[in-house]
């Protein structure tokens, strides 16, 4: 399952891309009642959960950001499921404390230093030189493996 935001969005769309093709790389059927669109809120996330997670039974869940990742985990916990003996999870985003909790959350990591950093950078540019044309910067996400996607041996 995919659990994203609205399909509008550009990082939405970014995002949802990246399932697809991963799930092409895995050589695994995309079923579009497998992919649960929302708003990036916790409360999208938690709502999509528990409305469908009582109808299917996927094998694992990625979530387009934190928000919604933490939505999807709460509406688990009040169905009797958790990661990764139901069903695997990963997210979006990270966070550090995120390392504090059992079990770690299968993150992608965006680099929010450089992301906040570049940001700046192209507004001042724009600010000095109101001719600045548009550019597209695209920074490497880092994987920060946790114990939600390592499936338990039964």
């Amino acid at each position: 399952v995919y659990v994203g935001g609205h399909p509008g969005q550009f990082n939405a769309i970014e995002r949802y891309s990246g399932y697809q093709a991963a799930m092409k790389a895995a050589g695994l059927p995309q079923d579009p009642e497998l992919v649960w669109e929302g708003d990036f809120r916790q409360e999208s996330g938690y709502e999509l959960a528990m409305e469908r997670l009582k109808k299917v039974k996927p094998d694992a869940v990625f979530t387009g950001n934190l928000p919604v990742g933490l939505g999807v985990m709460k509406a688990m916990g009040e169905l009797g499921m958790e990661a990764p003996r139901d069903l695997l999870m990963a997210t979006f985003d990270y966070l550090e404390i995120l390392d504090s909790f059992r079990p770690r959350l299968t993150c992608v990591a965006q680099p929010a230093y450089q992301l906040g950093y570049r940001g700046v950078a192209r507004l001042l540019e724009k600010i000095n030189n109101r001719e600045c044309p548009p550019q597209v910067i695209r920074l490497d996400a880092e994987m920060k493996p946790g114990e939600t996607s390592i499936p338990l041996r039964k």
